[in-house]
């Protein structure tokens, strides 16, 4: 998988999405960035005390979408919903993301914490 260094500056940054994931127990294929070596790690069956100190959770697609598929009725409000946030988003900001992972997590920052990516943190907006 090729992370993209933004997506990983965006997720180091997303300090409520990393608490988010110290809530949980990690899973099986979760993707955690090491600064410190630097290199992509990959779980298998550790928990959570075998992370690294410093390890930044690198939320796949389908993780962030479950972060706020409670919060709509149906999986066609929440893609109507991103639909909506998208294309006023892209017109606002003018802003090409590389992935959908970095896609969705600006959805989540904004539905569930009001947070904007100004381009090296977030802010509310």
């Amino acid at each position: 998988m090729d992370i993209p260094e933004i997506y990983i500056k965006m997720a180091e940054k997303a300090e409520e999405i990393q608490k988010f994931r110290l809530f949980g127990q990690n899973k099986q294929g979760d993707y955690f960035w090491l600064p410190k070596f630097p290199h992509l790690m990959i779980t298998s069956d550790m928990d959570t005390r075998k992370i690294p100190d410093g390890a930044v959770w690198l939320p796949l697609q389908h993780q962030l979408q479950a972060m706020v598929t409670g919060e709509f009725t149906t999986l066609a409000s929440l893609v109507r919903k991103f639909h909506d946030w998208y294309f006023k988003f892209y017109a606002e900001q003018n802003v090409l993301f590389t992935s959908m992972e970095q896609l969705w997590l600006s959805f989540v920052m904004k539905e569930r914490y009001s947070k904007v990516w100004n381009g090296t943190e977030w802010v509310k907006g």
